[in-house]
């Protein structure tokens, strides 16, 4: 099934500037770097503008690359930085890898990029409406059921990381259960926020979801303020190359457009199932006969994600 489909990327990394550059300000070298990399002519890519020290102001975060800072960057004595870029299309006529390609050409050099295991890679997915719960549902039970082969692909300090924990294992509302029955609770919730609320138990001393998990829907709930209807892909590790970057995005939505087409919940659409599907009945059927939850079986269903 050929979707179309929407994404924002993050990727957290360290950078040096050659030794006779310091600057104490981190706000400062974010400026020196947006300068830089605007006086290149040379390469696509969108504008960049700098989102450290003062708040985050989103006006044109969907047409601009942003330079911030993320406090859980161990810096290591370098400058700790997160690239956050615009809205992207996935489709064949988009320009997203060269934009990619094109930003990452113009921050190294004159820049030096590092990594270390406190930096991540985030993916945000959405489509050009809002989810609905059926395609919740489904990306959900895709998750919880593949989730020992999504584990195998990352480093260890991706996996119990506090930043990132595992949509299974690491969730009180699924202890002493199994993956059959996590995926039970979700078909039986009865709206987006009970679904959320699921996946996304509070923390003890906060009232609102945790939204730290390897996958986070918090984005698709007004729980924690006004829906932007994504959905983040957060136990990338941190990358330091545009390819490794481009590699997460695919992955990211080729397990998303799978997932809606194994339920037959695709994004609306000409030939696509509407809101309210199969995985709507009180007992939806194994959408995963044939995908065993491993590495094998977790790439056999990706193809059905029909990544162009």
């Amino acid at each position: 099934m050929a979707f179309h489909i929407r994404f924002g990327i993050e990727v957290e990394f360290l950078l040096t500037l050659p030794a006779t550059r310091k600057f104490h300000d981190l706000g400062l070298f974010a400026e020196c770097v947006r300068a830089l990399c605007q006086g290149r002519k040379d390469v696509a890519w969108p504008s960049m503008r700098t989102g450290i020290g003062g708040s985050y102001d989103e006006e044109n975060s969907a047409i601009e690359w942003t330079l911030t800072y993320d406090s859980s960057i161990e810096d290591e004595g370098k400058y700790p930085i997160e690239l956050v870029s615009p809205i992207f299309h996935f489709t064949p006529n988009d320009p997203f890898q060269d934009h990619v390609r094109g930003v990452w050409d113009c921050i190294e050099p004159p820049c030096a990029v590092w990594t270390n295991n406190s930096c991540g890679t985030h993916v945000h997915v959405s489509s050009s409406n809002k989810y609905t719960m059926a395609q919740v549902k489904a990306i959900a039970r895709a998750i919880l059921h593949f989730e020992p082969a999504v584990n195998g692909l990352v480093p260890p300090h991706r996996l119990n990381n506090k930043w990132c924990k595992t949509f299974f294992l690491n969730n009180v509302n699924f202890q002493d259960t199994d993956v059959a029955w996590a995926i039970a609770r979700v078909d039986g919730a009865g709206s987006l926020k009970a679904i959320v609320g699921l996946v996304h138990p509070p923390l003890d001393d906060f009232p609102i979801p945790d939204r730290f998990y390897a996958w986070s829907f918090a984005n698709s709930s007004s729980l924690l303020g006004p829906p932007r209807s994504t959905i983040e892909f957060r136990q990338g590790e941190g990358v330091t190359t545009p390819f490794n970057a481009l590699t997460w995005v695919e992955f990211v939505v080729a397990f998303i457009g799978a997932a809606l087409a194994v339920a037959g919940v695709g994004p609306d659409g000409p030939g696509v199932v509407g809101a309210l599907g199969a995985t709507d009945a009180p007992n939806p059927p194994n959408h995963f006969n044939g995908f065993p939850p491993n590495v094998d079986g977790l790439g056999k269903f990706m193809e059905l994600g029909d990544v162009p």
